[in-house]
């Protein structure tokens, strides 16, 4: 099952979602991005608001202190059979990048978002990758 975005790109629905999110993210804002992606599990709506209000101000709070934003990169993308795709991007900012996670699952005929993760711990685990591979 394919989507259509505005580029004329045809894609699978969960990258179609990550698409949509970023295009959001850029032109709308963080919470506005958040809402959007949140709207696609009726479960994750009704999950406690302090939770989602949370995440909310840890990235704003963290997005505040890295300068700019420059862009998105998705690097990498799997399945687990037809049914989970999960999506690793970069977001790129001035001082630092931010790494997205996103998890989608079809549990029927329609792709919800599972899991939604974000961090600033990218280099150091390049850095620790590195070292192993001097060997």
């Amino acid at each position: 099952m394919g989507f259509l975005i505005s580029c004329n790109e045809k894609v699978e629905v969960p990258k179609a979602h990550v698409i949509i999110f970023f295009e959001t993210y850029e032109n709308q804002g963080i919470d506005i991005a958040l809402n959007t992606i949140f709207q696609t599990n009726e479960y994750m709506v009704k999950q406690s608001q302090n939770d989602l209000q949370q995440l909310r101000e840890s990235l704003h709070s963290l997005v505040n202190a890295i300068g700019n934003y420059h862009g998105y990169e998705i690097i990498s993308e799997y399945s687990l059979g037809k049914s989970i795709m999960h999506f690793c991007c970069i977001v790129k900012y001035d001082i630092q990048p931010i790494r997205f996670n996103f998890t989608f699952y079809k549990p029927d005929n329609s792709w919800r978002l599972q899991n939604f993760n974000f961090d600033n711990s990218l280099i150091t685990e390049m850095n620790d990758m590195a070292k192993y591979n001097y060997f």
